[in-house]
């Protein structure tokens, strides 16, 4: 195994760290520990990430749906869980087809996400905040207090989604340059969710478009 320091300023008692298990052309994924520098240390891994697979161009727009993703996977969906241990951390999953590619956050929590109405008042956690976010929260919808955040989100990927949530939880998608996912890239997804979900046969959904 071996570990990514994201450059820049440090926070916490320790030198946050990506834990990367899984490196290659075509696939690589880390995961990420519940602290408050781990939408950072996620954003600086798929900056190394792209930047080695020649993706450099697509890294902004990503990294901001990496940083929406992770941001709610630890505020909720490790929130969701009520059995110690976890049954596994937040993973980041990065997935290239060619010059396609594909982010996936897949978090222990069983809810499905599901977006909200436009709202004001929405409060940092202590993860910080989604992307521009400024919504209200929704105790029962994961991604529901970023709005605005799943705007951007819809508005830079060309499509996003979840995978149908299996009893050891979801992965949150969004795929650049094709819609819908490229057949490779949505077999993979779905052979990785089938482990980290528990669900047989995952299935993914995309996500309407967001009213304006």
């Amino acid at each position: 195994m071996t570990a990514i320091a994201p450059p820049g300023s440090q926070t916490g008692p320790a030198s946050p760290r990506a834990d990367v298990w899984a490196d290659t052309s075509e696939y690589a994924a880390c995961t990420l520990e519940a602290q408050p520098w781990s939408p950072r240390v996620a954003r600086s891994f798929t900056r190394t990430t792209l930047r080695a697979w020649g993706l450099a161009p697509l890294s902004a727009d990503v990294e901001l749906v990496v940083h929406e993703f992770v941001v709610n996977a630890l505020s909720h969906g490790m929130g969701q869980v009520w059995s110690e241990p976890a049954p596994h951390p937040v993973i980041l999953g990065l997935f290239r087809d060619g010059d396609a590619l594909l982010c996936a956050a897949f978090d222990p929590g069983v809810r499905q996400p599901r977006p909200l109405r436009s709202a004001v008042g929405a409060q940092p956690g202590p993860y910080g905040s989604g992307a521009r976010r400024a919504g209200t929260p929704d105790a029962h919808a994961p991604l529901a207090d970023s709005g605005r955040g799943l705007q951007l989100v819809a508005a830079v990927s060309r499509c996003w989604g979840w995978t149908v949530p299996g009893p050891e939880g979801k992965a949150v998608w969004a795929a650049f340059a094709t819609t819908p996912p490229s057949p490779a890239l949505a077999a993979r997804l779905l052979a990785v969710a089938e482990i980290f979900t528990g669900r047989e046969r995952p299935r993914l959904i995309t996500a309407p478009p967001l009213a304006a």
